[in-house]
């Protein structure tokens, strides 16, 4: 089972209900289980504790894999001139947003009061600076649904935008996608993809959705996340683990 994070495992106050954690633990002692998440790893962290979970795990929307030992695998890297160039863009805009690394960290150019969206999540608070030479995973902007438009330009054909949520945008690396992700670690596994269930709630669970056997929108999920699944659930996750 690959299962997405926030919206979908979590409320969308951040918080894990205890009958969800005790469903998923029983779980993941009869089926590999891993999370496919747009968090980063300090983030999931406590939760693979929390429910037992081995791993790896899918992180930053499939840009990386988190595995038990903490160590983190990038599998597609955010050309910097692209991101650059995204950042560019938002810094014109106004627009509050922060830079993903591969080291697990968060970095955004300034203090600003938006990006409590979050670390109301759970999310480490950003640092002030830059990369510093840490692999770029993604970008995340706080762009509210009815704004979207605005940043359709940004990063164009070389990089992966979607929406995950409704207060977030953000830019993959082309390759970087939760279904490429879920399928590495499948493959690892020697699972066929046909036997994986994924559960979101998102644009960017999509991928996953459609590239599993059985594809599963929770409820409250964004209309695409539906169109991609085979089943909308009707009940709370914690009846379908």
């Amino acid at each position: 089972m690959a299962l997405d994070v926030d919206g979908t495992l979590l409320e969308r106050d951040g918080s894990l209900p205890a009958r969800r954690a005790e469903a998923l633990a029983e779980l993941a002692e009869r089926v590999p289980v891993m999370l496919a998440t747009g968090k980063t790893a300090p983030s999931v962290a406590p939760l693979l504790q929390q429910c037992r979970l081995q791993g790896p795990h899918a992180i930053c929307n499939g840009a990386a894999l988190l595995h038990a030992d903490g160590t983190i695998e990038v599998l597609a890297e955010l050309d910097p001139a692209t991101a650059d160039a995204i950042t560019a863009g938002l810094e014109r805009r106004g627009t509050a947003f922060a830079v993903y690394l591969g080291d697990g960290t968060i970095c955004t150019p300034r203090e600003d009061p938006r990006l409590t969206a979050i670390t109301d999540l759970g999310e480490p608070a950003p640092r002030i600076g830059g990369p510093n030479g840490a692999a770029l995973l993604k970008v995340l902007a706080v762009v509210d649904e009815s704004q979207e438009a605005e940043f359709r330009d940004l990063g164009g054909d070389r990089s992966l935008r979607q929406r995950t949520g409704p207060s977030f945008l953000e830019w993959n690396a082309p390759g970087a996608a939760k279904g490429h992700a879920v399928a590495a670690v499948a493959a690892r596994k020697g699972v066929p993809m046909d036997a994986v269930t994924a559960v979101g709630d998102a644009e960017n669970d999509v991928t996953m959705l459609r590239r599993a056997g059985w594809g599963v929108a929770v409820r409250q999920s964004s209309p695409a996340a539906v169109a991609a699944a085979d089943e909308h659930l009707e009940d709370d996750v914690a009846d379908l683990l």
